[in-house]
């Protein structure tokens, strides 16, 4: 699964990563663009797993329980002032992109963005 999410993470590493040395900011639009692109690509793949008839209820509850968390994590190291607002979005935005699947090693149930 990692094969449709790795041209958007890469896209949006270097994309943040030269703004934010360039600039000192991280703009919203590669956040939101990656955002939206993990959205359709996990709808399309939701889809896709349930015309199979092979879709777990415990993946979409985990996959909804990590993106709450990281939106939890990324505004509560904002607020109490540990990152700046483009480090959580960025935060955000990189957990929703990242698959499950990948948090083999170390892997924490409902919150896997945590490793």
């Amino acid at each position: 699964m990692l094969i449709y999410f790795l041209p958007a993470i890469i896209l949006l590493g270097i994309l943040t990563s030269y703004e934010d040395i360039k600039f000192g900011k991280i703009k919203n639009k590669g956040i939101v663009a990656s955002l939206v692109y993990a959205l359709v690509v996990y709808f399309f793949l939701i889809i896709f797993y349930m015309s199979v008839g092979s879709l777990r209820g415990e993946y979409l509850a985990e996959l909804v329980t990590n993106f709450l968390f990281s939106i939890s994590v990324g505004f509560g190291m904002w607020y109490f002032g540990l990152w700046t607002a483009g480090d959580g979005k960025l935060f955000i935005a990189f957990s929703t992109l990242v698959p499950l699947s990948v948090y083999s090693n170390g892997y924490q149930a409902w919150i896997p963005s945590i490793t």
